[in-house]
């Protein structure tokens, strides 16, 4: 807790002055609008970036997601005190809980089709492959890391199915809610 409280002091002071600052240009934009010109140039050149990236392979993928990904991946890697081997073995178990994300809501929704009990055999199959391949996976690298390693990618596994579920609630609740407000 000591080394906490001199950081967590720190990070509030300094969104304190970016709030200031914010305030400030902030104002000064409302009233006498010098920033107009660039905020149109800047509108006009992420429009074209983003019709370029729809229009590629990339559709769906946002300037914004790209340039934040890559904030955050160099961020740390760039940081005193940061492992970067355990960066990145965090890294590519994140990766791996959006794969089994997409994996299972993709299985979820064509199995709920088919029927229930093809939905239960397949919960039944993945847990039987996500546990076996989890195995390959630990008993692929040292025996002093075996525990460690399945503990992670279970823990990866887990949130990325948990985020699956989080996104159905929030999807059904979503619709819910435009139901009451539409009054249908």
């Amino acid at each position: 807790m000591a080394r906490f409280t001199p950081l967590l002091r720190n990070v509030l002071g300094f969104l304190f002055i970016l709030v200031v600052l914010g305030t400030i240009v902030w104002g000064v934009q409302m009233l006498w609008h010098p920033l107009d010109p660039i905020i149109a140039y800047v509108d006009q050149d992420v429009g074209a970036v983003g019709a370029t990236l729809s229009s590629q392979m990339v559709a769906g993928v946002s300037l914004a997601s790209l340039a934040l990904f890559v904030i955050l991946m160099l961020i740390p890697l760039a940081m005193r005190g940061v492992n970067n081997k355990q960066f990145l073995g965090s890294f590519l178990r994140g990766i791996l809980a959006s794969v089994v994300y997409i994996i299972s809501d993709w299985l979820y929704g064509q199995l709920e089709k088919v029927g229930r009990f093809w939905l239960l055999a397949g919960l039944v199959l993945t847990v039987i492959v996500t546990v076996v391949l989890i195995e390959m996976i630990t008993r692929a690298g040292k025996v002093k890391d075996e525990v460690g390693t399945r503990t992670d990618l279970m823990a990866s596994i887990t949130s990325g199915l948990a985020f699956a579920l989080l996104t159905n609630l929030a999807g059904y609740a979503w619709s819910s809610v435009q139901k009451v407000i539409t009054f249908h």
